[in-house]
């Protein structure tokens, strides 16, 4: 049954309460919501009912109300009472925070104001941070005149709305910040790009600031474009970021080129180990099968002429006593496994540079496969965990990334970058 207006407030009210509860009676008579949250301690609690203020300092008498003055909690019609310890600013934020999240699942649609005026320093720090943390939620403080330092007069209080756009910004920045730490750039340009959509919208900050907030999310994005293989989207995104000299336009440039052996190898590579370092040892298990896979079809087009790689290739240019050995059939073609590619490429002869060496340590390659099709990338249900992924990387290494490095004078590519460009 949908409640009535009356029932489903429109406009919540969370205030601190300290000694005086004059500048929260002003908040309710300016906001006038109809929910009212007293976020209170013990010892504070009893000026909501009372009707008297409390003592602003131990050695001055409580100040009565007029007859007429309506007590706090009569004053702010429905309301509810969250008690905190007032020097737990981290369990006053956890409430608050709990509280702000309950209301917003609750009462849907209703504007949500923090007052965080009274109260402990620990009280405002922790209504600040639960605040900030909530989507959605306004900050304010009662301004007033201040005849000294330690409180404002009486009746001249007025809400201030805190400017909190900035505060959230820098936060959710450090949140892409830590995304791009571990490679997630995906995440990192999501949050990006929001924030920089809502700081057009509300022209919130700098010109520069927000030019500086839109290339780093075009950057993030960049990186994940790349981080999926995407190499002409990276190049199109990266492009207004970098000149063309830059080293990584010039990686891209190689990878988008027609002839992109062997960088696409190293590419594929460092993609593998950024999997790893995420801890997603099967992804990262998969691309390094397919990297040594396609360093075999490479050298089989190159060297052998094979138009199709390992696959397709000719019964009748495998080697007699691998035909025998494997049960072929007299003619027709065969598609060769990672393994038998590499037995023909070096019983071939033609290919010593790469081929002597990955045969003379084929048999711990078989056995890492072996393991390796158990795993539920491959033909089984078990994960890759982190020590095969350590023999992989052991096998690999000098069988693979240091071939290609020795034979292409080619250098291993630094990984992508974790962080921002200055």
């Amino acid at each position: 049954m949908n409640k009535s207006p009356k029932e489903t407030p429109q406009t919540i009210l969370i205030a601190s309460l300290g000694g005086s509860p004059q500048p929260v009676r002003t908040a309710v008579s300016a906001i006038k919501p109809d929910l009212t949250v007293f976020v209170a301690t013990e010892g504070t609690k009893a000026s909501i009912i009372s009707n008297e203020k409390p003592k602003p300092e131990p050695y001055s008498p409580p100040k009565s109300l007029g007859p007429d003055e309506p007590t706090l909690a009569e004053l702010a019609g429905k309301n509810e009472t969250l008690l905190v310890n007032p020097d737990e600013p981290d369990g006053i934020f956890a409430a608050v925070k709990d509280k702000l999240a309950y209301l917003k699942q609750q009462y849907p649609g209703a504007k949500i104001i923090v007052d965080y005026t009274g109260g402990t320093k620990s009280m405002s720090a922790g209504m600040v941070y639960a605040a900030i943390s909530e989507e959605g939620v306004e900050l304010q403080f009662m301004l007033g005149q201040r005849p000294d330092t330690t409180k404002i007069a009486d009746g001249t209080e007025k809400p201030q709305r805190m400017a909190t756009d900035l505060l959230v910004a820098e936060r959710l920045i450090a949140e892409a910040r830590a995304a791009m730490r571990s490679f997630d750039y995906q995440v990192a340009a999501a949050i990006l790009e929001r924030l920089h959509r809502d700081a057009e919208t509300r022209q919130f900050g700098k010109r520069e600031w927000r030019k500086a907030l839109h290339d780093k999310a075009i950057f993030a994005r960049g990186l994940h474009r790349w981080d999926i293989f995407d190499h002409t989207g990276a190049n199109n995104d990266l492009e207004h970021i970098f000149p063309e000299t830059h080293p990584l336009m010039q990686r891209l440039a190689r990878l988008t080129s027609p002839e992109k052996e062997p960088e696409i190898l190293f590419d594929l590579w460092l993609n593998a180990l950024r999997r790893a370092e995420r801890g997603r040892y099967d992804d990262a298990m998969a691309r390094a099968y397919r990297m040594v896979e396609w360093v075999a079809q490479w050298r089989f087009r190159v060297k052998l002429g094979a138009p199709n790689g390992t696959s397709k290739y000719p019964v009748t240019d495998i080697p007699s006593r691998y035909r025998k050995k494997w049960k072929l059939p007299e003619s027709g073609y065969y598609d060769l496994g990672l393994v038998k590619a590499w037995k023909v490429l070096h019983e071939k002869g033609l290919d010593e540079r790469y081929a002597k060496s990955v045969y003379d340590a084929i048999q711990k390659l078989e056995d890492i496969l072996e393991k390796r099709n158990h795993s539920i990338l491959a033909h089984g249900y078990d994960p890759v965990n982190e020590k095969l992924w350590g023999d992989a990387i052991g096998w690999i290494k000098p069988n693979i990334v240091a071939l290609i490095q020795k034979n292409e004078s080619l250098a291993l590519p630094e990984q992508l970058p974790k962080n921002f460009p200055d």
